[in-house]
């Protein structure tokens, strides 16, 4: 049941791998996809995504690279289709990063947006006096 989630992470670290997801949070979360009948729906996004095709964003960007997630961004790629603001890199955590590191990416989630609330990305005066500050 747990190799699925592990589909990410090669075969050396999976020998030395103290498991960072409990077999209650595997349960949990699988759970919710089985109890509430939406495990079809959450792959559909993934199914559904346009293959080959460059979607861009407008809105500032952050970024956080997990040693082992299923993919690895690479920064100059992804800057030519988003304004990212925001860029790190760990070693540790792979494509369950909320489940395997979530200080790591709690803490990164934190910096984004306090870096975004310290500047004005809109271009009509500082963030603070814009909220009213």
């Amino acid at each position: 049941m747990i190799k699925p989630f592990r589909i990410d992470i090669p075969q050396a670290d999976l020998d030395d791998l103290t498991d960072p997801v409990s077999d209650d949070q595997m349960l949990t979360d699988i759970s919710l996809y089985w109890l509430t009948g939406t495990a079809a729906s959450s792959g559909r996004f993934h199914h559904d995504a346009p293959r080959g095709s460059q979607l861009s964003c407008r809105a500032p960007l952050g970024v956080a690279v997990f040693a082992h997630d299923i993919t690895q961004s690479v920064r100059p790629l992804a800057e030519r289709l988003y304004d990212i603001r925001h860029w790190s890199e760990f070693e540790r955590g792979g494509h369950f990063a909320a489940m395997e590191v979530p200080d790591l990416l709690a803490e990164d989630v934190r910096d984004f947006f306090l870096m975004a609330s310290e500047h004005d990305w809109t271009g009509s005066g500082s963030a603070r006096q814009a909220a009213g500050r």
